[in-house]
């Protein structure tokens, strides 16, 4: 944030999901209905959930046998609520052929009729999938489906439907797992909806597909398959404008982040395929479905949860987004530790559902049923995580509820000139709802800004430090989240080591890109700078955070929880700094004329956290107040 600003060379920046905090993993958030070992199965996976219309959510799930593997002596399992998940009923098989598999439970509810279709698959027990594949197997994958009448107390017999809606040469085939959809809106409204996928014999290319029913659910027919492959699980839900957008497993190991397509005729024909930037994952299922609250006009969200990490099955997460896919916010972290397959739904009660396989050393302990509020937004900080051992305790924070800004954390800086306007105390207050706002206006003939520090009432040097932050939207001025040494960056004889000005996070285009900055040994002929300007999608819109892990011999800045420049430049500040929030006025930001002011740079909370030892602070996890 000096008077020296160079941008530096863009380049995109792969944002991740930090995976764990902490070695010692507590146990999944939520109620565990299948847990391994029990009712003589020795392993749940593949959860589905929905719910009736009667109000009644059916868990489905694979009860394994023998093993945990796919292949072998599998049933489809159903648990029932009727109280939005307070108690559940025994479970019950929906689905058996001793010695087979019968699995991949994937749930759409007619909500004309009330009657709820399971679509389902069928292999022989001792035919492998790679056999199948190969075309080497005794059998084939067969498609099949049942239905219930009663809110899923019983249920039809199973019913062969292969012949419709799968190809001759495709091998291998999936429904779901998890949910289908009922399309709402349009010429195809009514239409029931159920994601699917398969592999070629020929080309063995993977591909995503739906199968559909326009006649509730007598029978059902073969829709269209993605244009690109290395994609297969997938789930499907529909879009304000009409549109279906099927979200799937992406096999493109040089891309770990779902993949998306569009259909505008009900899934006939699909295309526009791409990579969602925000959604990383290890390569596995994950959920997607559209909020609807009863009596509330809340049909413009949509929540995803899966594993967010791109290289473990680990951080079952729900995101929430508010503009039909476009980007994504964090909702709710439900486990950090081992987590894979999960299932979406809205209670009665306008509550969120997730039934998610969990565990605390693998994610196929048990699968859990969690449930939560859509005003639970996530704050929990992306903390790094440290060798067994070593925890993080939270040192200093400000949250910024009440109604003012603590004297005894900040000095509101003003009245005084800054670049090409002035810094005014008016222009920084808190806003009574749980964030500090930093505002630029027009006063008269001058611009004005508003800007806070910790200078001589908290400083700290090393740790982790992190501001969750959303910016302005306007030309002409930029906020910054920065780091200072009360004594300056002017002297020479150490490099950085004695002083160097750390910007955690500057924006002064209205582009979808950041910057992070380094600069010491002074503001003039000695000037040096080393810095990294990071292009990440979505980045202007709604909430993210910022952080920065300072040790003695590295800096790593994060952004959203993921890695985005690691250095050492400038031999590593080594001295203790105070914290900034500011912002600045001038041509780097573009001609403030243009902007239609007032415009707000607005800061949820800053913590800082130092590393200690476990027998320090205790704990086995984050200590935090």
């Amino acid at each position: 944030m000096n008077n020296h600003h160079t941008p530096f060379i863009t380049v995109a920046v792969s944002v991740l999901l930090a995976a764990c905090c902490h070695q010692s993993v507590a146990a999944p958030l939520g109620v565990p209905l299948y847990q391994q070992g029990e009712h003589d199965y020795h392993t749940y996976r593949i959860p589905a959930l929905t719910v009736t219309t009667g109000g009644a959510i059916l868990a489905f799930c694979e009860g394994r046998k023998g093993s945990q593997s796919d292949t072998g002596d599998i049933a489809l399992l159903v648990r029932r609520s009727e109280d939005n998940g307070d108690t559940w009923s025994e479970q019950q098989v929906v689905w058996d052929d001793p010695g087979n598999t019968s699995g991949n439970p994937c749930a759409v509810v007619d909500r004309d009729t009330g009657v709820i279709w399971l679509l389902m698959t069928w292999n022989r027990g001792d035919d492998h999938e790679k056999d199948i594949i190969a075309l080497k197997s005794e059998d084939t994958r067969r498609v099949f489906v049942t239905h219930s009448t009663d809110e899923g107390r019983t249920w039809s017999k199973a019913r062969e439907i292969t012949s419709d809606v799968k190809q001759d040469n495709w091998t291998w085939y999936a429904t779901g797992p998890g949910n289908g959809i009922q399309i709402q809106h349009g010429p195809h409204k009514g239409r029931l909806v159920v994601p699917c996928d398969h592999i070629e014999a020929e080309t063995k290319h993977y591909y995503s597909h739906i199968i559909y029913s326009d006649d509730h659910g007598e029978t059902w027919q073969l829709g269209g398959r993605t244009p690109e492959h290395q994609v297969n699980e997938c789930e499907v839900v529909e879009l304000a404008n009409g549109w279906l957008m099927l979200n799937m497993r992406n096999y493109d190991t040089a891309k770990r982040r779902r993949q998306v397509a569009f259909s505008d005729d009900g899934g006939i024909t699909w295309r526009d395929q791409r990579v969602d930037p925000t959604l990383i994952e290890p390569i596995c299922q994950a959920s997607i479905t559209r909020y609807r609250r009863p009596g509330k006009n809340t049909s413009e969200i949509l929540l995803f949860s899966n594993p967010a990490s791109s290289d473990k099955r680990v951080n079952m997460t729900v995101r929430v987004s508010y503009d039909e896919g476009e980007t994504w916010n964090i909702l709710k972290v439900l486990h950090e530790g081992p987590s894979a397959y999960s299932s979406l739904a809205v209670l009665p009660n306008g509550k969120i559902a997730c039934l998610y396989e969990g565990g605390q050393k693998h994610p196929y302990e048990s699968i859990v049923f969690a449930r939560f509020s859509l005003s639970e937004q996530q704050t929990t900080s992306f903390l790094p995580p440290l060798p067994e051992g070593r925890v993080w305790e939270l040192v200093w924070q400000d949250e910024f509820e009440g109604d003012a800004i603590d004297p005894d954390k900040w000095e509101v800086i003003g009245d005084s000139p800054r670049r090409d306007a002035f810094w005014v105390k008016d222009d920084t207050y808190v806003d009574g709802k749980g964030a500090l706002v930093l505002r630029t206006k027009k006063d008269g003939n001058r611009y004005t800004s508003g800007a806070v520090r910790t200078l001589g009432k908290f400083e700290s040097a090393f740790g982790y430090w992190e501001a969750r932050c959303k910016f302005p939207t306007q030309p002409g001025h930029w906020p910054a989240f920065w780091l200072m040494p009360p004594g300056g960056i002017g002297a020479l004889e150490q490099t950085g080591q004695d002083g160097t000005e750390i910007d955690i996070m500057e924006k002064p285009w209205r582009e979808d890109k950041i910057q992070h900055a380094l600069h010491w040994d002074g503001y003039g002929e000695h000037h040096k700078s080393k810095g990294k300007v990071s292009e990440i999608p979505g980045i202007s819109k709604d909430w993210h955070t910022f952080g920065l892990w300072w040790t003695p011999k590295e800096y790593v800045f994060y952004v959203d929880g993921g890695e985005t420049w690691r250095t050492s430049d400038g031999g590593v500040c080594q001295v203790p700094v105070y914290i900034k929030l500011t912002e600045e006025i001038g041509e780097w930001g573009g001609d403030i004329a243009e902007a239609a002011l007032p415009d707000y740079f607005k800061v949820d909370y800053v913590r800082v956290y130092q590393e200690r030892s476990a027998d320090e602070t205790g704990q086995d996890g984050v200590e935090e107040k």
